[in-house]
């Protein structure tokens, strides 16, 4: 090939990059905008949900101590009010939301009970009704196991995750999950593009994954992945091809292990692909926090992060790898991320609470669609 022609592909190469570029969003185009902080007294745990049933999605906060919440309402234009706080009997380390179809949503509490409460006309939380249990809670999540348009609870102990069914004013035991040791965080989404979601369960040192047939196949690292300090899982679209992929970041040897179901071969999942994340190794991974969302409206989840240095970072997936396409410097690192839609645009937005526990700060969805 002559020097003339190595030109023109150079050339026409380029073209084609910055085509793709201008397609793309990039690292500084807009996409997070504007950082709103709320100074919190040693907040831990935040959920949202409309809690007063006023069309606005609230944040509510819960204090270190297990007991103290914060309720900041919702404007519905991206902003929250002036935090109103309240004690509430009895520590609690978990906290959900239960969605209503009909009224309010309900918070959820944890410990060896579980606890709904409804948010009176007075501003005050009064409890609906309590479930006893006979061990203490490790994880809660709600989601409609059913399908019967009603949020259920999924509640992980030491040996189980157990099912509880909503009922008209109580929760009813449904079935369990036997575990082999304590979980840390539970999933129900679907991972096999079947339309049915399956329940991930991360334990300290492995993944666990059930499906309507039963645990799922492990291909490529059976029994199933192994970690040391995980984190996640984080649910990422489009990793390869139009194929999601279930994420979990090992903070023992700084890398992203990779879960993907194999199309047409059951619940198999192929497990042995590890890749990098952005920004981020093992010396860093005790200070990551993460989730993953659709930010942009495109039907496709992105994975969201923030390291060590305060920079929270957007990410998508493509060919098997992670790419930045947008960040934004927060000015601290944070202990926990969460989105929601807080003005009404479909998008949502990215909450965040520092890691000294004493801010809570809302970054503004600007995405263009």
């Amino acid at each position: 090939m002559g020097r003339s022609q190595r030109g023109l592909v150079a050339w026409l190469l380029a073209i084609g990059l910055l085509a793709s570029c201008q397609r793309e969003h990039v690292v500084g185009s807009v996409g997070l905008g504007e950082v709103r902080v709320y100074p919190q007294s040693a907040s831990a745990t935040i959920v949202t949900g409309d809690f007063n049933g006023d069309g606005h999605t609230d944040v509510l906060s819960q204090a270190r101590d297990g007991q103290t919440v914060c309720l900041l309402a919702g404007n519905g234009d991206g902003s929250l009010r002036t935090p109103r706080c309240q004690t509430l009997p009895g520590p609690a380390a978990l906290l959900t939301v239960q969605p209503s179809r009909v009224g309010p949503d309900r918070l959820v509490r944890a410990t060896t009970d579980v606890m709904r409460l409804a948010l009176a006309s007075d501003g005050t939380w009064t409890v609906m009704d309590q479930t006893t249990r006979s061990s203490v809670a490790k994880t809660l999540l709600a989601t409609d196991v059913d399908e019967d348009g009603w949020s259920d609870l999924l509640v992980g102990d030491a040996v189980s995750v157990e099912i509880f069914q909503t009922a008209q004013s109580s929760l009813r035991p449904a079935g369990r999950y036997p575990l082999p040791s304590s979980p840390l965080q539970l999933r129900y989404d679907d991972l096999d593009g079947d339309r049915r979601p399956e329940l991930t369960v991360l334990l300290s040192d492995r993944l666990l994954v059930w499906g309507p047939a039963g645990q799922a196949t492990w291909s490529g690292c059976a029994p199933g992945p192994q970690f040391a300090r995980p984190l996640g899982p984080w649910l990422v679209s489009r990793w390869k091809g139009l194929e999601p992929a279930l994420l979990v970041f090992d903070g023992s040897v700084g890398l992203l292990r990779v879960n993907r179901a194999i199309a047409g071969a059951g619940l198999t999942i192929a497990c042995g692909e590890v890749a990098l994340l952005p920004a981020v190794s093992a010396d860093t991974a005790t200070e990551v926090s993460g989730t993953s969302a659709d930010l942009d409206g495109d039907g496709f989840s992105e994975l969201l992060v923030v390291a060590s240095d305060g920079v929270l970072r957007v990410m998508t997936a493509a060919s098997g790898s992670l790419t930045v396409v947008t960040e934004k410097a927060l000015g601290t690192a944070v202990s926990s991320l969460q989105v929601a839609d807080l003005n009404h645009d479909d998008r949502p937005e990215v909450i965040a609470v520092s890691a000294h526990h004493d801010e809570l700060l809302v970054i503004a969805n600007a995405f263009r669609r």
